[in-house]
């Protein structure tokens, strides 16, 4: 097959010229490659805010002097000399093609009739899509054409990131998992923002990992938070038991359940485990959990990407992927208290605990650093950037999914005294009109320290590049990544995407 990484630098140094040419060739493409859609429901008018991004011609591409920039042509615009090295530029580009498919080490590929299916993007999907995503702030400048094209290098991703869904987690009495189409776009768009920093096997690798986040996430609420309270203190100990330092020695001799002793787990059929998990109509409990924390932590703790790395880089694994499942079951145990307050749902509620409180219940929320090394400053940095980013994006998530929480009555910030003592008063015997503008005022906010919490974040992004004294391709992974984070607290405020689990 003919290497991605080859075909990208094509399309890419083609791209350019097309800017004018997006209504002539972009949109009969899509309509020819397929016109299936329904893959989001885009019906209701309130999805997709009343925005319209900068015209093509209003955009300044970096790289090309004004006078000469194909966004600012027509094509009966342009010049002979922009003809001459639109001309030379294509001649050049099929000539290397042409020496690189006569090189005797040249790869060689057929075309098998799956291969159609890769490429029946549904067109009508893809423009909505694009068109949600250019009214976040991050995409805000982007040009049209490049979402579009983002998008459709993402939708190959999306049956292949579904096929792998059931691996670990089932989803039995779950409802739709809306946010599995998100995952690859955002990782495809904010990629093409910085100009391919990562290779297709990684953001393959980063795509699973944000998967089995929200399903892990979703597994904690459904099962645990559930079924399994009268069980924490079980859950508990296999958590430390399984992300326990065995001196060296291999955790998961018996992780496949029979006891073996002997390092090997049961042999793989769908990408994980061959044994599936099921709950045959009884109401889940540890016999149920167990199994399917085994198979999480296992892959987390045994990828490859792990088992060959600094064994101080394994132990802060362990350590963070421990605090990351513990910390759910403390907030399984907060949503019960907060519970038990006996609160009406029509109202933005109080959770009546310490002030100080809700920053400790933040502060254990957080994703840190696992795999820098370096200088006490810089993994310093790089935890810093870390905790305000995931800060960020809690906020963001809050932020978007209040009617939801509130609804299930789940924890929330707006709900912490922080938030609430202002707005308590006010509320007292007030009309609807006071109660909207003071939960408007909650909201705002919420939104404050969540912008606060950027500020720092990229402060500290910036710090630790300066004391990395990172290349410049480098430097575009981490703030890739950060991208990322940030659209998934973008898209959470445009709307929730998360599953409802009551």
């Amino acid at each position: 097959m003919v290497e991605n990484r080859s075909l990208g630098l094509v399309l890419c140094s083609l791209l350019p010229f097309l800017d004018r040419l997006e209504n002539l060739l972009v949109g009969p493409v899509f309509i020819n490659l397929g016109r299936k859609s329904g893959l989001a429901n885009w019906d209701s008018p309130e999805v997709i805010p009343k925005l319209e991004s900068p015209p093509l011609r209003a955009q300044k591409r970096p790289g090309y002097p004004e006078k000469y920039s194909p966004c600012n042509k027509t094509v009966s615009d342009l010049q002979d000399r922009d003809l001459l090295a639109l001309q030379s530029r294509i001649e050049f580009l099929l000539k290397n093609f042409a020496d690189g498919c006569s090189s005797p080490h040249a790869p060689t590929f057929t075309w098998i009739q799956t291969g159609h299916g890769l490429v029946n993007v549904p067109s009508k999907a893809v423009s909505k899509f694009a068109q949600f995503y250019s009214c976040l702030p991050l995409f805000a400048n982007e040009p049209s054409w490049r979402l579009k094209s983002s998008l459709v290098v993402g939708f190959p991703w999306i049956p292949r990131l579904a096929a792998r869904r059931l691996d670990i987690f089932p989803r039995t009495n779950m409802q739709e998992d809306k946010y599995l189409q998100y995952l690859p776009q955002t990782w495809t768009m904010c990629n093409s923002l910085h100009e391919g920093a990562l290779e297709p096997d990684l953001m393959w690798e980063m795509m699973i990992i944000a998967m089995l986040n929200y399903q892990a996430d979703e597994f904690l609420e459904a099962v645990v938070d559930e079924h399994m309270m009268d069980q924490l203190d079980a859950v508990r100990a296999l958590v430390e038991r399984l992300c326990a330092d065995a001196n060296g020695e291999s955790l998961f001799s018996d992780v496949d359940g029979n006891g073996n002793g002997n390092g090997e787990t049961t042999p793989k059929s769908n990408g994980i485990y061959e044994k599936p998990v099921s709950l045959n109509g009884d109401v889940p409990g540890m016999d149920y959990g167990e199994p399917v924390l085994r198979r999480f932590i296992t892959y987390i703790l045994t990828h490859p990407a792990a088992i060959h790395s600094p064994p101080s880089v394994q132990r802060t694994l362990r350590r963070e992927l421990k605090d990351f499942i513990l910390a759910h079951i403390t907030h399984a145990e907060d949503n019960a208290r907060f519970l038990s307050q006996s609160i009406a749902a029509d109202r933005t509620t109080q959770f009546a605990t310490p002030c100080s409180y809700y920053y400790s219940w933040l502060l254990d929320r957080q994703i840190r650093w696992a795999g820098i090394q370096g200088s006490p400053p810089e993994r310093y940095l790089a935890e810093d950037m870390c905790r305000h980013l995931a800060t960020m994006c809690r906020q963001y998530n809050d932020y978007g999914s209040i009617v939801r929480d509130r609804a299930e009555k789940n924890l929330n910030s707006v709900i912490f005294p922080e938030f609430c003592e202002e707005g308590a008063e006010k509320k007292a015997g007030a009309n609807l009109k006071t109660v909207a503008r003071v939960e408007q005022k909650l909201k705002d906010n919420l939104m404050w320290v969540a912008e606060y919490e950027r500020e720092c974040c990229v402060t500290a992004l910036g710090r630790l590049e300066n004391e990395t004294r990172l290349d410049t391709r480098t430097k575009r992974i981490p703030r890739m990544f950060v991208d990322v984070v940030d659209s998934y607290g973008q898209i959470y405020v445009a709307r929730d995407i998360a599953s409802r689990m009551r």
